[in-house]
């Protein structure tokens, strides 16, 4: 447990540098990439996810994910039962009769800001499939990480035994105190805000 304010927000300052900015040289400075926009994302709306591509019997692991994004950081979310692309949404689509290599794995897309994610698509493989309940929840709560924290390619995952580290099942499947506050400091800017 960190006490120290000031050493928390540098740490939640330097996480979003690392995992969560665009570095530009010329400029000498960071750049946030984050899900959405002040109004239509994270602390402005619920976060749309819909699972209508994932077999209903699964939708509870959805679910437990969810609530445990909004236990430790407050973003709210609405779950649909519905296929298609939307605005601003994350998708869920079973591919249980292939083995990606990983139990899951997750793409966010833009489309003209660089800065701004505007969908993610979560893919759950056959591996997802054969792991332990805890497994299924963790693994879905890590890749929605992937779209709304850990949004740059290169640091895709950290090595401090949080939710975001890639040891599975073995990860302490939490968010350290920094990281919950670098969320309510990244969704507090607009896309491409320096940081």
């Amino acid at each position: 447990i960190i006490y120290d304010n000031n050493l928390l927000y540098s740490l939640a300052v330097d996480f979003l540098r690392r995992y969560s900015c665009i570095y530009h040289e010329d400029e000498g400075k960071y750049r946030i990439v984050r899900f959405s926009n002040p109004i239509d994302g994270p602390y402005g709306k619920p976060v749309l996810v819909k699972v209508g591509l994932l077999p209903p019997e699964y939708h509870i692991y959805v679910q437990k994910a969810c609530e445990f994004w909004t236990k430790y950081t407050g973003i709210k979310f609405d779950i649909r039962n519905e296929t298609g692309p939307a605005p601003y949404m994350i998708g869920i689509v079973a591919k249980f009769d292939q083995d990606g290599g990983a139990g899951a794995e997750t793409w966010a897309g833009t489309k003209n800001d660089p800065y701004e994610i505007t969908s993610g698509s979560i893919v759950l493989y056959a591996g997802w499939l054969r792991g332990s309940e805890r497994y299924k929840v963790i693994a879905i709560a890590h890749e929605i990480g992937h779209v709304l924290l850990i949004t740059v390619s290169g640091n895709v995952h950290t090595q401090d035994n949080s939710l975001m580290d890639l040891k599975g099942e073995d990860n302490s499947g939490m968010l350290h105190t920094y990281q919950q506050l670098a969320c309510k400091i990244m969704y507090s800017k607009n896309p491409g805000d320096i940081m």
